[in-house]
Order: structure tokens, then sequence, then C-alpha cells
């Protein structure tokens, strides 16, 4: 999109020996129910959480999942990327 980088900002973090990475867009919390609630974060959390010995295909699958049934028949407004994996 642009042809330099408008600013870089370089942190680092000492992680675990394993750990979960979580990535996504916002589209994800851009999704509305029928109702016209947001979805929210802090449940995705969750749904992350309580399936954290999952594959990471097998917790995208249960947040695509929760994502279809929390939305009805209300159409997605934005694209929703997400990407899971563990880092060992």
């Amino acid at each position: 999109m642009f042809e330099k980088l408008p600013y870089v900002n370089v942190q680092s973090v000492t992680l675990g020996n394993k750990f979960t990475v979580f990535c996504y867009t916002d589209g994800l919390t851009d999704v509305e129910s029928e109702a016209k609630q947001m979805l929210e974060l802090k449940d995705i959390i969750s749904l992350i959480e309580e399936n954290i010995a999952l594959p990471p295909s097998a917790i995208n699958k249960k947040i695509v999942d929760h994502l279809v049934a929390f939305k009805g028949a209300r159409l997605i407004n934005d694209d929703v990327s997400i990407l899971t994996c563990v880092v060992y």
C-alpha cells in the first residue's frame, strides 16, 4: 500500500518454551449479530483458552463456527482473516 512505511515500531517480548499466537483482522471484531450486537474479543479469547489443546486448524474451525452461529442470517460486511499457530 505504501512505497515506504510511515513508521515501524519494533519491540521484543520474551515468551515461554511453547505458546500459541492468534492473529486476526478487524473484520472479525466488526461482525454483528441479527440483534446488531458486535462480536466481542473477550468471547474469542475465551473460545481459544477453552480449546488451547487442539491443533491450530481446529481452533480456527471453532472460531469460524462461532462466528457463523453468532451472525445468524446477517451478512458479514468486511473480510475476516485469522491465523493461529503454535510456536515451539
